[in-house]
């Protein structure tokens, strides 16, 4: 089974941040991406390895 990818609007809304930081996310490297059909698409999995890095940065 393929895993669930999400675009940046959808990637922005869950984070609660708007798709500007979102992509500069990706851009930095913090948050993992890649390209379906000419998209920019976030695997679900890149989604939660970025919210437990930021859960731990912020203890």
């Amino acid at each position: 089974m393929e895993e669930q990818v999400f675009r940046v609007p959808e990637v922005a809304r869950r984070l609660a941040m708007d798709g500007i930081a979102v992509y500069g996310l990706i851009e930095r490297g913090e948050l993992r991406a890649g390209k379906r059909g000419g998209a920019v698409v976030v695997p679900e999995s890149a989604i939660r390895e970025f919210e437990e890095r930021k859960a731990q940065t912020s203890k």
